[in-house]
């Protein structure tokens, strides 16, 4: 990126264009790094912050090779993109809309290219080199090793180029790098090489390195595009929201990528399909599940007019809707930014694995420099052909590898069975749980509530209107019921409306104070079914005027899930009635000591963190103070938007046994990271004694080398995302 192009980020004119002006003043723009390969990229880049003062955050999408870029009001994009650049990276301001893709195709196609050259190369070296190998005495001999030393120039001065780049990128970062045994061992193995076709005598490693680059080029490219595939957020996409919509094109619909819709287009859905953007609707009315944002479960009739959000799902035939607003500028667009930046957050696990990664590179280099220096006394040609294949066999990549691809892979696969985990934190915390705590109305429970008695009497007409106004903008399971039970015109004015969390809501109605919320037993006798229902009452003026007793249905999966958790220590914590509580225990098997009632959301919260490692598993928005106090949080209900705000897992559906595959992904994830991580230490071992004893060959080595980083690839893919839960 040139000087003039550099300045014009810091100019009016990008704005729009290329960044962002946040509501704090803050500029945020996206760059596509080229050059970037590994974790340890990632830490230069995102260590920005912490050497430009003015750099509020800065985050590197691996996958894509994203950098989010966040600067002060007063700060320099263009003097970022110049840092990175001197860090040996290339910069690309991405426009605001669809930059990603375009630079991926071109990353891939530059790697491609450089795969050919090597690939051709390395063909033909390999066939004059059989003839070599077979004792080829001729006056075609000489020919054919300077043929072989011709056809390595390609590979050495551009295929192998990635490598070096990364390797000087590391030099000035004074951290180790992966590559620096892939970079020492082609020089050397060149320099080397020529010294010996010059003086015609000892070996040549032409065909041993071309192998090398050839190979690791291959691997790395396939690493690369499942890294696009998996490391990337993006694919959250297509379980939220609609990848192909239907455009009026001229005269007739057409279908169209929905990331490619533009604001003002006309665009059709039907029954069943999820809108792909925000849109205005153009039909007379729809009939809409908003289940996703809302958390509600009821349809919800929109007329036209109305604006309707990207997400939702049409129940009505067919409607018509005009783009308002599309990709990430759409209310769920702006959800799933925020879900990328959790994914991208670098884990603990991943941290010291980088760690592991750099120590094992220094030993190699150190061990096959000390013995060249010994054994170089003995056999200097057989030093250096052994120090070769050491260096070349002992370079760490599926160490590397191994837990990035891994978390990804499991996040991924936990999304197919409807759980939305935020990032692989929460991933490596699941694995740290020793108590699970449930939430009771709408979690153990359904939520769906039935009238079981009024006391002392129904409500009044009036006291229906205040009920539903007070409930009418709470989102808890009673006052959805509420507002469903008395759903119809209402002119009664509420104002000073409070909701809150896990207590009740509460307004003025003229000049009387209302509140509805959970009330005490009355002290006359009660049947049985009320005495374990919910009592909720309404107060006028801080006086209980009536009870409503409410019986809900226990969860039909709920016994089985709490049968399936027998290695935690379970709890129960409400805000309901004692008796309603351990009655609920008993019937899906917690233990009743470990029932806890009448319970304010501060209780809970003070509870739980008096209970390290608790994941709260509860309704999102609704238990805020608790998921706020918990170690770990699960939202099993409620809105998405909501849910994600405070918990770090979503629960896309009804079926509370996916807590339990939530937890074997976890513990799935683990194991397979540990196995990669043993496998790659034992392979880099055996490889590297194996090497230094003389068995393997630089030529061998380099088959051998890229074979492990593929055989990781695939034993993640596989162990992931084929493996049973």
């Amino acid at each position: 990126m040139n000087a003039e192009t550099l300045q014009f980020l810091d100019t009016p004119e990008a704005q729009g264009e290329f960044f962002q002006v946040q509501p704090d003043g803050s500029r945020q723009m996206k760059f596509f790094v080229e050059g970037v390969k590994c974790s340890h990229c990632l830490w230069n880049v995102e260590n920005l912050k912490n050497e430009l003062p003015y750099v509020h955050n800065i985050q590197l999408n691996l996958g894509q090779k994203v950098a989010t870029v966040t600067v002060a009001p007063e700060g320099s994009l263009a003097q970022v993109a110049y840092q990175l650049q001197k860090m040996g990276y290339e910069p690309h301001p991405l426009p605001l809309q669809d930059g990603e893709e375009a630079k991926n195709r071109q990353v891939n196609k530059k790697y491609l290219f450089k795969i050919a050259v090597a690939a051709f190369c390395t063909g033909n070296i390999m066939l004059f080199s059989v003839s070599l190998y077979a004792g080829l005495h001729s006056s075609l001999k000489p020919v054919f090793e300077w043929l072989c030393f011709f056809l390595f120039l390609p590979v050495l001065f551009y295929s192998a180029t990635p490598f070096y780049q990364t390797s000087l990128q590391a030099l000035k970062q004074k951290k180790p790098s992966i590559d620096w045994p892939i970079s020492l061992a082609l020089v050397i193995g060149f320099l080397l090489s020529t010294y010996h076709l010059i003086l015609q005598k000892g070996d040549f490693y032409f065909d041993s390195l071309a192998m090398l680059v050839f190979l690791l080029l291959s691997s790395r490219y396939f690493l690369l595009r499942v890294q696009q595939h998996h490391l990337s957020p993006s694919y959250i996409k297509s379980f939220l929201q609609a990848r192909v919509a239907q455009v009026w094109d001229q005269g007739q619909w057409k279908k169209r990528a929905s990331h490619r819709l533009q604001k003002g287009q006309r665009i059709r859905v039907l029954k069943g399909e999820k809108l792909p953007a925000d849109g205005q609707l153009l039909s007379e009315q729809a009939l809409l599940n908003t289940a996703l944002l809302t958390g509600e479960a009821t349809p919800r009739k929109r007329l036209k007019g109305d604006l309707c959000y990207a997400g939702t799902e049409l129940i009505t035939p067919e409607a018509e809707f005009l783009v308002t607003a599309a990709g990430s500028e759409s209310r769920l667009g702006k959800l799933l930014q925020q879900v990328e930046k959790e994914l991208l957050k670098k884990t603990p696990f991943i941290s010291l694995t980088d760690r592991l990664a750099q120590v094992f590179t220094l030993s190699a280099l150190a061990l096959g420099g000390l013995f060249f220096l010994i054994y170089s006394w003995v056999d200097m040609e057989e030093a250096i052909r052994r120090s070769l294949a050491l260096v070349i066999l002992a370079c760490p990549c599926a160490l590397a590898l191994a837990t990035p691809l891994s978390q990804s892979l499991s996040l991924l696969k936990a999304l197919k069975e409807g759980l939305l985990i935020k990032n692989a934190t929460a991933l490596e915390k699941l694995l740290q749980v020793k108590n699970i705590v449930f939430d009771k109305t709408g979690t153990l429970t359904q939520g769906h509530f039935q009238v079981l008695s009024w006391l002392p009497r129904p409500p009044s007409e009036q006291e229906k209107q205040v009920i539903y106004q007070l409930e009418k903008k709470a989102s808890h399971p009673i006052a959805v019921f509420f507002k469903n039970l008395f759903a119809q015109p209402h002119t009664l004015p509420v104002r000073d409306f409070k909701e809150i969390p896990g207590q009740g809501v509460c307004g003025y109605v003229g000049d009387d104070f209302y509140e509805l919320k959970s009330a005490p037993l009355p002290s006359e006798p009660l049947p049985e079914r009320l005495q374990t229902s919910s009592c909720v009452g309404l107060y006028k003026n801080s006086k209980l005027v009536l009870r409503a007793f409410l019986g809900d249905q226990i969860h039909p999966s709920a016994p089985q899930l709490i049968s399936s958790l027998s290695d935690y220590s379970l709890y129960l914590l409400s805000g309901d009635q004692k008796k309603a509580v351990e009655s609920l225990a008993r019937h899906v098997g917690i233990p009743p000591q470990n029932a806890l009632a009448e319970l304010s959301p501060e209780d809970k919260k003070n509870w739980i963190q008096q209970h390290p490692q608790s994941l709260m598993v509860g309704e999102g928005a609704n238990d805020l103070l608790a998921f706020s106090g918990s170690y770990l949080s699960l939202a099993v209900k409620g809105s998405v938007e909501a849910s994600l705000r405070v918990a770090d897992i979503y629960l896309m559906d009804s079926d509370l046994l996916k807590i339990q595959k939530a937890l074997k992904i976890a513990q799935n994830n683990m194991n397979t990271i540990k196995r990669n991580l043993v496998f790659s230490f034992v392979y880099n071992s055996i490889g590297g004694t194996a090497a230094l004893l003389g068995f393997v060959s630089p030529l061998i080595a380099a088959v051998l080398m890229p074979l492990s980083s593929l055989t990781v690839i695939l034993s993640s893919l596989y162990s992931i995302q084929r493996r049973s839960l």
